[in-house]
């Protein structure tokens, strides 16, 4: 299970410098980075603290209606995901199906593992559009049943 995480590096401003470039460096492998930077001492950016973890609470049970997940998918430019034209599979529409974290299922042509460069793409532009803040987005894979012909 995922969990939702908020750095809060209690440091100087230069070693604050250096911490952020270290977590930028390495956000690709993080699901998603919420990081605040605060001073115990000066008081600096305290009070903002419980703000963003309300945020990230929020986030993480925000719930996407099917009609608001199929007209987001029909704006979606999906030539521009960098994935191998063999990995690629075509979504006929997609529900959220659970929260905390938001877990959506895409109802798809073929019943495989989603391309690890997919996923990601799909993830990005459901955040861009839906927000989803400092918490994982879990992706399940139903083929669409074929009609058997007798």
């Amino acid at each position: 299970m995922y969990t939702a995480i908020v750095f809060l590096p209690l440091l100087g401003s230069a070693i604050a410098g250096l911490f952020g470039r270290f977590i930028g460096a390495r956000a690709s492998e993080l699901i998603t980075t919420l990081l605040l930077f605060i001073s115990a001492a000066e008081g600096k950016n305290v009070e903002s603290v419980f703000k963003k973890v309300e945020l990230v609470s929020r986030e993480r049970r925000k719930r996407v209606t099917t009609g608001q997940m199929n007209r987001f998918l029909e704006k979606v430019d999906f030539q521009k995901a960098s994935v191998p034209m063999a990995k690629r599979i075509r979504i006929y529409y997609m529900t959220q199906a659970a929260v905390a974290p938001p877990t959506f299922v895409l109802f798809t042509d073929k019943d495989v593992k989603m391309h690890f460069s997919f996923e990601r793409f799909l993830a990005n532009q459901i955040r861009d559009n839906f927000g989803f803040i400092g918490s994982p987005i879990w992706f399940k894979i139903k083929a669409r049943n074929k009609k058997k012909t007798e």
